[in-house]
């Protein structure tokens, strides 16, 4: 894994974000971290949060410089249904309080912290859910959120020959 962050390093790219699963699941995420950090590389994590462990907020905090933790529902039936396992979306909010609390002490003793999003990807199972549920908001509060939309995912799009004909 170092052999592969020197190998990006030499690439000299602004910014990663390791994907393609759960990055805290790979025992050296961490020293992966650090090194493409120290190389001056912004270092970004997305992460489900199910993996968080409290030891881990820390080395989060100090190595990656943003952070976002995905949720697929505003309910945990709606999210773990998505995710398909059953108290993932406590785990992701857990994982949002751990963070949060990490950013706060890093901010106290460091003077910055790391931006803390959510990744929601809207699908057909989530579009309704509303923001605020019973009157209150819910239960995670970051100050700001990324969501991921995608296009024209509700319909099929006529083929190309089709849409020439029709113009």
């Amino acid at each position: 894994m170092l052999r592969a962050a020197d190998g990006l390093i030499e690439l000299g790219p602004d910014s990663i974000a390791p994907a393609g699963g759960e990055p805290l699941l790979v025992k050296e995420v961490f020293e992966v971290a650090e090194r493409l950090a120290l190389a001056g590389i912004e270092v970004i994590l997305h992460t489900g949060g199910r993996s968080l462990e409290p030891w881990m907020t820390g080395p989060v905090a100090r190595l990656f410089s943003r952070v976002s933790v995905s949720v697929d529902g505003g309910t945990p039936e709606t999210h773990d249904r998505l995710r398909g396992r059953a108290g993932s979306y406590d785990r992701a909010v857990r994982a949002l309080g751990l963070l949060a609390e990490a950013a706060r002490h890093r901010r106290a003793t460091h003077g910055r912290n790391p931006w803390l999003g959510i990744d929601y990807v809207v699908v057909r199972a989530n579009f309704s859910h509303p923001r605020y549920e019973g009157g209150r908001r819910t239960p995670w509060r970051t100050k700001r959120s990324s969501v991921w939309t995608p296009c024209r995912c509700w319909r099929r799009r006529k083929p190309a020959s089709a849409r020439s004909r029709a113009r």
